[in-house]
């Protein structure tokens, strides 16, 4: 619901003790006590607010071997007056990687201004990690612990040939339609 206060002002002992059942019971004592009728304060039953929205660019860069470096900004962008926040981030993430194993170090800052430092790891499928390695080891400035851990699990992908560039698999890497151990193209629906 939207409510407008709009040139009022009220006295109102005993409104810590009031006992509210539920948020309409809360809306019409409110409404009450600011202008002596239980619907007045109401303006709607409908808002509009935006939701968080972002201009994001992502690089990954591949410098040496298994070495890489990953930029990410991601800048705020606010479509509507009324709309949920989101911070700016800015992040570069050198990293290690196999297909087995990767080690990543992350320094970002959150609003320009929160400079944040973390380190993740995986081993084929399982991976943790942390954005805010500091929280761990002093407690000064501490504003919050994270940690985070999953598991991925793999599904067989299709029987596509990647030795022959005249493969029938064209951009579908999960074929599922094989024809004497050679994978075909899916028939067409007429």
């Amino acid at each position: 619901r939207q409510l407008v206060f709009q040139d009022v002002g009220t006295f109102w002992p005993g409104f810590p003790s009031y006992n509210y059942t539920t948020v309409n019971n809360f809306i019409s004592k409110l409404s009450t006590q600011f202008y002596g009728d239980t619907t007045k304060l109401v303006a709607g039953n409908e808002i509009s607010i935006g939701l968080p929205a972002a201009a994001s660019l992502q690089a990954d860069w591949n410098y040496l071997g298994n070495w890489y470096i990953n930029g990410t900004l991601i800048y705020p962008w606010r479509i509507m007056k009324a709309s949920v926040d989101r911070e700016a981030l800015l992040a570069i993430s050198p990293r290690y990687e196999t297909a087995n194993f990767n080690l990543s170090l992350v320094a970002s800052f959150y609003n320009w201004d929160k400079l944040h430092f973390g380190i993740n790891a995986r081993y084929r499928g399982f991976f943790l990690g942390t954005e805010k390695v500091s929280s761990f080891f002093h407690f000064t400035d501490f504003t919050g612990i994270d940690i985070y851990f999953g598991l991925k699990i793999r599904f067989l992908k299709g029987d596509c040939p990647v030795s022959k560039s005249d493969s029938s698999c064209g951009i579908n890497e999960y074929v599922k339609f094989k024809k004497k151990g050679r994978a075909t193209k899916p028939r067409k629906l007429k």
